[in-house]
């Protein structure tokens, strides 16, 4: 939506092309923009079989906090088939590092999706296991995060959006710290500078991101309960036919014998 009260009165219009890689690059783009209505925005129809994902995002940026720096681009994984987000980082120490993004499309709401999978690639087990990831989706109530524990290769994970918490979606975020070197608690020191542990070290690496809007299933809205409730009725079914062919048989003996 253009805000006109923060524009005024329309001047110009510019595209700006900014290059993700620190070195010199060059290529042609195809571009175009055309002013809507707001009531043809709100009737555009969308493919029902398509869900939205992270590259649907209209803007997004690297934020860091400490000494902390990275960079994305879009690169295309021939395993999940699709185009993600490649994000080359380094955060020292406590600093935290991540990628944001923001400006989703007005159809991704409560009435199309209930659940985000999200999906983060580490290059190798040693990598996975030097530093935390956790996606955060942020809206105008509230935000909820998910932690994501990685492992070599692609770990997906798919989690329902809290959007009674979250409410209007506003910005989905990718954050990135270093694992401490040491777990510690502070009851295993004599005092505060008895073998005090070291600080997180410092990492750089290379991850790749996405995120896909979903729907859940039946079994995935029930949590598996539909499935146990199946089973205990057929193991009750079970049970009740077995014992009555058990006992019955019994009955007739008895009367047999009298």
């Amino acid at each position: 939506l253009i805000e006109w009260d923060y524009i005024g009165e329309l001047k110009e219009v510019v595209l700006v092309v900014d290059p993700l890689l620190s070195k010199e690059i060059s290529g042609n783009i195809l571009f175009t923009a055309e002013f809507l209505d707001i009531d043809e925005i709100t009737k555009t129809e969308f493919d029902p079989d398509y869900n939205y994902g992270i590259l649907d995002a209209g803007s997004m940026g690297v934020f860091d906090i400490g000494e902390a720096s990275g960079i994305t681009s879009r690169i295309y994984d021939e395993k999940r088939d699709k185009y993600v987000i490649k994000f080359d980082f380094k955060v020292d120490g406590d600093s935290v590092v991540g990628v944001w993004t923001q400006n989703y499309p007005l159809d991704i709401s409560p009435d199309r999706y209930d659940a985000v999978r999200a999906g983060v690639y580490s290059p190798s087990q040693r990598a996975a296991d030097s530093v935390w990831v956790k996606l955060e989706i942020k809206g105008d109530t509230g935000q909820q995060d998910i932690p994501l524990e990685l492992s070599k290769g692609w770990a997906i994970f798919k989690e329902p959006i809290q959007w009674n918490k979250v409410g209007s979606l506003r910005e989905v975020v990718f954050v990135v710290y270093p694992q401490s070197t040491i777990n510690f608690q502070v009851s295993q020191f004599a005092s505060p500078v008895d073998h005090a542990p070291s600080a997180p070290e410092a990492v750089e690496g290379t991850l790749l991101l996405d995120i896909e809007f979903e729907t859940l299933n039946l079994m995935e809205k029930t949590e598996g309960k539909l499935f146990l409730v199946f089973m205990f009725g057929f193991i009750l079914t079970f049970l009740t036919g077995t014992g009555h062919k058990i006992f019955g048989r019994g009955r007739k003996k008895n009367v047999k014998d009298k």
